[in-house]
């Protein structure tokens, strides 16, 4: 299962932002009318964009015959069709994987300015343990134990559909590994997951990156993740 990676700047440099815009339907080219601050614009422009190019891959079929909906939580699908996939974008870097095994999330996460209260954030939404654990650690070990849990909350969050608003506290990262899966109980519903966690993947600095699956079809076997910044 490959991870698309992508340095948001560097594709701006490549690909016009006319011709991406080709692939947006008219709804998209509403929403991306009313993003003002010109990052956040070309995170929803060019991930939409990438996205749908490998959709359409995967697919076999014309990009511009997509479209994307939206669930109430804000994932991502297409209507009527079995493929499952999950887009994010952080800072410079956007991110998405596609899937035919199960529901899947993914987070990323670009660290550009350490001045966030991770201590209190931590506090209120991590677990007893996980928020001792990031407590006992100093400077950059902090936070990059601080973004690893957050990463793979979120990517675990979204793979349910249920969002972060069911409970961060309700998953302890520090128990997941990728050999292993782990069991996420919510207020109506439980899940099987696997993960898999990078620290600057692809040799990009300050990037926390998670992933989360939830197979169709229960394995003994580990789900291959990998990366990947072409299409």
């Amino acid at each position: 299962m490959i991870i698309h990676l992508f340095h948001i700047p560097t594709l701006a440099a490549n690909i016009p932002l006319s011709t991406a815009q080709e692939l947006l339907d008219i709804e998209e080219k509403n929403n991306a009318a009313n993003i003002r601050a010109n990052h956040r614009l070309h995170e929803f422009i060019y991930g939409r964009y990438c996205l749908k190019l490998a959709l359409a891959k995967h697919l076999n079929v014309p990009a511009k015959s997509l479209t994307l909906l939206k669930r109430p939580q804000g994932k991502l699908y297409l209507q009527d069709n079995p493929i499952f996939f999950n887009l994010t974008h952080s800072g410079e870097y956007l991110a998405f994987c596609i899937s035919s095994d199960g529901e899947i999330g993914i987070d990323i996460e670009h660290v550009q300015k350490r001045t966030a209260n991770i201590i209190g954030v931590a506090k209120r939404y991590f677990t007893p343990a996980e928020y001792q654990a990031i407590q006992r650690c100093e400077g950059r070990e902090q936070y990059a134990l601080f973004y690893k849990v957050w990463t793979l909350k979120e990517a675990a969050f979204k793979a349910t559909g249920a969002g972060i608003s069911a409970g961060l506290e309700r998953m302890n990262a520090l128990e997941i590994s990728p050999q292993q899966p782990q069991m996420l109980h919510l207020a109506k519903s439980q899940h099987v997951l696997w993960f898999n966690h990078w620290l600057n993947p692809l040799g990009f600095e300050d990037i926390f990156l998670a992933i989360a699956l939830e197979p169709t079809h229960l394995s003994s076997a580990a789900p291959v993740f990998e990366l990947s910044n072409d299409l």
